[in-house]
């Protein structure tokens, strides 16, 4: 005979306990004397266990109905572990509902069995833990159902596993015998195993025996015979709002607009690209910074280009010491070869300064810096004509929608409509439609069309990259047909595939 529990709430993780095996005692001391013995005693205990799980979810499965399967579940499990009595019950609107006592082809559902049963598996669903209770429990702070249940009965030993499909309880198996019994540990992991199994298998069933056209049926009926009773004047009432409603949304108009995502974009940008190979040595901006003509951006690093400047005025001098002396020697050819090789040299000067000079870019116009962050790349090698930093102007901005390709009859190029940016959703902004690109681009899934538009009065604070939701006013229509035109519209494009 097991031993007895204490009564307290056992936490229960079901669906993802693993099933210890352990021998039992006959097994274990046969194991100290033969280990052979033990290895098969211990692998016909699981397979028991593993066929006993089967047969119930075989017996599940076999029944024609919901009700009859569970009924046969509480059959089984009351026959295999010894039980008084065994219930199910599934979750209906939060609450518990008992749908099979072993042994009870039919439910009495007022009745105070079914009620105590409901409760008590309640308090086990409701805590989502498994509660292995006995009558002889001094805790009872947890288990005050499970109490009232085993009250005046010799049945006094609960055991109650709340079955969860997906982390979503959605019923309780109980289970009952005699103060004089309980179950092992092993005993309970086993039935929180069945449960864990049986559930997904009871949510399937529920499922496949759900009839939509019968549960629409049967709501559109009990609303309209509570519709028609005399005493529901709310709900009569309720219904003529909602006819006139409807009155109104078919033949009252208004402003059809066409939305669209939004962003900000500069209508010009200034690349400013590395003018000779080198390395980063000083950054002053940064993506966001406001600068004016003339404010340095980046330095680079000059060394390398000091000593070819060096080398380069040495070979200068070196060149007008020879010119001299060709001079000296009144040889015209030797002048001639001497002045060319000078003039060589001294442009060779030049434009190392002037790549010396170019090395500090500055800002060629007043803007803001759009795209580039070298702060955190002093000592970067770049290469000649590499793009470093973008910069826009400050007041040159235009709004990109990018329209679905449902929408495109309602635009055209002259129309207007506002922009709410996300950064200031208060402040709406005034926009016109400039220009309309014929190719269309994939955008999550769906085809959409890029639109420019101008802001018609320009406002202070806009910034390159802000995005919000812009409306286009399309013209006048009904109400019901600016909340259903796309649904018909794709109801005409399926029965044109359909029928042709």
């Amino acid at each position: 005979m097991d031993k007895a529990g204490t009564g307290q709430a056992v936490p229960a993780d079901i669906g993802s306990r693993t099933l210890r095996i352990a021998a039992n005692d006959k097994g274990a001391e046969a194991s100290s004397t033969d280990s052979a013995r033990a290895a098969a005693s211990q692998t016909e205990f699981l397979a028991r266990r593993q066929a006993t799980v089967l047969e119930i979810l075989a017996d599940f499965s076999d029944q024609q109905t919901l009700t009859a399967a569970l009924l046969s579940v509480a059959n089984d499990l009351q026959h295999r572990f010894q039980c008084d009595r065994v219930a199910v019950g599934l979750n209906v609107d939060k609450y518990i509902k008992v749908s099979a006592i072993s042994q009870q082809a039919v439910l009495e559902a007022r009745s105070d069995e079914v009620r105590l049963l409901g409760a008590a598996m309640q308090e086990a669903c409701d805590q989502e833990c498994l509660i292995d209770f006995s009558g002889s429990s001094e805790s009872l702070t947890t288990t005050k159902s499970h109490q009232a249940l085993s009250l005046g009965l010799e049945i006094s030993h609960i055991c109650t596993i709340p079955l969860c499909d997906n982390e979503r309880v959605i019923g309780a198996l109980l289970l009952q015998r005699r103060a004089e019994q309980s179950w092992s540990r092993l005993t309970i992991e086993l039935l929180t195993q069945i449960a864990s199994l049986i559930a997904p298998l009871i949510v399937l069933r529920c499922d496949a025996e759900r009839s939509i056209v019968s549960t629409l049926n049967s709501r559109l009926r009990i609303q309209l015979e509570k519709l028609f009773e005399p005493r529901l004047l709310i709900v009569k009432g309720t219904a003529a709002l909602f006819v006139l409603l409807l009155v109104f949304a078919c033949f009252v108009p208004v402003t059809h607009y066409v939305k669209a995502s939004a962003e900000i974009v500069p209508t010009e940008r200034r690349a400013i690209s590395a003018p000779t190979n080198g390395l980063v040595s000083s950054v002053f901006v940064k993506a966001g910074d406001h600068v004016r003509t003339g404010d340095k951006l980046i330095d680079l690093d000059t060394r390398e280009l000091e000593l070819i400047q060096a080398g380069q005025e040495n070979e200068v001098r070196a060149a007008r010491a020879e010119l001299r002396s060709a001079m000296a020697s009144y040889d015209r050819k030797e002048i001639a070869i001497a002045q060319a090789l000078l003039d060589q040299k001294v442009a060779e000067l030049a434009l190392t300064k002037q790549q010396i000079l170019r090395t500090s870019m500055t800002a060629p116009i007043d803007g803001v810096i759009v795209s580039g962050d070298l702060s955190q790349s002093l000592g970067m090698s770049v290469d000649r004509g590499k793009v470093l930093l973008e910069l826009a102007p400050v007041d040159g901005y235009e709004v990109h929608l990018l329209v679905h390709e449902v929408d495109m009859p309602y635009v055209r190029v002259g129309q207007t409509g506002r922009l709410s940016l996300e950064a200031d959703p208060g402040q709406p902004l005034a926009i016109e439609v400039t220009a309309i690109h014929p190719i269309a681009r994939a955008d999550s899934g769906v085809n959409r069309f890029l639109i420019e538009t101008t802001p018609v009065d320009p406002i202070a604070g806009l910034r390159p990259g802000q995005t919000g939701m812009a409306k286009l006013a399309a013209g006048k229509a009904s109400l019901l047909w600016v909340w259903t035109h796309r649904f018909l519209d794709w109801g005409r494009q399926r029965l044109w595939e359909w029928i042709g």
